[in-house]
């Protein structure tokens, strides 16, 4: 009897309830559109089938006018767009739901992008967050519904979205990502024209190049270089930058340095992609992280396999675009995540549950024992498999169902970190089956637990 009740439950949630409110979120506009994007990486508050259905939107929205971005453009820089640009196309060539893209000449012949805020997207946008604000205190006045702090998630959600309003802020986003990957040529960032940014206005490089999406789930001889790249420019975001991508989707990477007969095998070949060359890392059947901590004096042991030396020959290279959202972590948010990332690499459920309460910020869990039970019975999984067969970004998708059920609170910027590395797991896996997040971030984690980021803080998550 209760089993039938609960597939009836699950078949109205996943085929009837999911897919009607995506519906509803579809046709509201974009600040909703964007509002499910940004729900989509937090599973801890929400069902997972609802994340994974709702991180099916994109930001294509209906563009503006030509004319208008024109308007705008001579607003912000008190000149008529002649002076300004030596040829300037007035069709757009993407929309989102800021803003929108133009192609432009500079007058020394530079092809730059030119990103137009919508107009009026300001207004538009705190009346919708007013509107959701609204219905989110309604649900926190239910009981059940208190402890997840829906109104401080919509608070938040409008943070995060007023921050992109400010085209400026992303131009100087890709200055400090150009720094951080000066040294590393498989990995690029469009090049702002700083004296042509303005709140309203964004120019930068025009890069050209094959959408990695192409290359999803199908078998071509980059595909393991590709994975390599993405996978370790996110580790070093995260373990040696804090200065993190906040939206590294498929859609938001370019692919450069094909040549014709690569270009081609996007629909001819079909041999499976090339196996990497094996590290230490990869040979060691210890899957613990403290087996490398007392390794970290030797440096040239462990470091072999390093980004960009790991990377095989090769004049391919990313970029990586849309840069209005980054994350950075606190001090003890950063420590907590490096604590929770060696407990699943050590398999260490009770550790990974004693970590996630005695750290949260506030938790309602009534049943101590059976949150480490299940825990420890999640990251069983991760104990018994060997380094490259486990899966991180499903371990941490269990940990982050588990907080939720056991009413365990986590930072935002936590949560969404987590979601980050499951979806940067998954565009990793579809490029190459065998890449593996624990395999590839342990030279990371070493040289982070030589000395903290540089840019790392003290005070509160941000």
């Amino acid at each position: 009897m209760f089993s039938v009740v609960a597939y009836c439950s699950v078949f109205f949630r996943e085929r009837i309830w999911y897919p009607w409110l995506y519906s509803v979120v579809a046709s509201s506009g974009p600040t909703f559109i964007k509002l499910a994007q940004w729900a989509a990486c937090r599973p801890d508050i929400l069902p997972y089938e609802l994340c994974r259905m709702l991180s099916t939107f994109h930001s294509q929205v209906h563009p503006h006018e030509g004319r208008q971005s024109i308007q705008i453009i001579e607003d912000a820089f008190g000149l008529p767009i002649r002076y300004i640009f030596k040829t300037f196309d007035e069709e757009p060539l993407a929309s989102g739901s800021i803003a929108q893209i133009h192609r432009a000449v500079l007058f020394n012949g530079l092809q730059v992008a030119v990103k137009v805020r919508h107009p009026g997207i300001e207004y538009l946008l705190s009346a919708d967050l007013s509107i959701m604000k609204f219905f989110a205190r309604l649900l926190g006045a239910i009981p059940s519904f208190e402890w997840l702090s829906i109104e401080e998630a919509v608070v938040e959600f409008g943070r995060t979205v007023q921050s992109q309003l400010n085209l400026a802020v992303e131009g100087y986003n890709l200055v400090t990502f150009g720094e951080n990957f000066k040294s590393i040529s498989t990995v690029k960032f469009p090049v702002p024209v700083l004296n042509l940014l303005q709140p309203t206005v964004l120019v930068e490089s025009f890069e050209e190049g094959v959408p990695i999406g192409r290359f999803l789930n199908i078998s071509h001889p980059k595909n393991g270089s590709l994975a390599k790249i993405c996978m370790e420019a996110f580790l070093k975001m995260l373990f040696l930058d804090n200065f993190i991508h906040g939206d590294l989707h498929p859609g938001n990477v370019l692919v450069q340095g094909l040549d014709s007969a690569d270009e081609l095998g996007l629909f001819e070949h079909t041999a499976r992609p090339p196996t990497l060359p094996t590290t230490i890392v990869e040979r060691t059947s210890d899957s613990s992280l403290s087996f490398f901590k007392h390794m970290a004096s030797d440096f040239k042991t462990v470091w072999r396999g390093f980004f960009p030396e790991s990377i095989p020959e090769t004049n391919l290279s990313v970029v990586l675009l849309d840069v209005g959202v980054i994350s950075k972590l606190s001090k003890q948010d950063w420590l907590n995540f490096i604590d929770l990332f060696e407990a699943v690499a050590e398999g260490n459920g009770r550790r990974g549950a004693r970590i996630m309460v005695e750290r949260a910020r506030e938790q309602h869990c009534t049943d101590l024992n059976q949150f480490e039970s299940e825990m420890e019975s999640l990251f069983a999984k991760a104990r018994m498999a060997t380094l490259s067969e486990i899966r991180v970004g499903e371990v941490l998708r269990g940990v982050l169902y588990l907080v939720q059920k056991h009413r365990v609170k986590i930072e935002s910027n936590f949560a969404s970190l987590v979601g980050a590395i499951i979806v940067l797991e998954g565009l990793g896996r579809q490029l190459n089956p065998e890449i593996n997040v624990v395999s590839e971030s342990i030279p990371f984690l070493v040289k982070a637990m030589r000395a903290l980021p540089a840019n790392i803080q003290d005070d509160h998550a941000l």
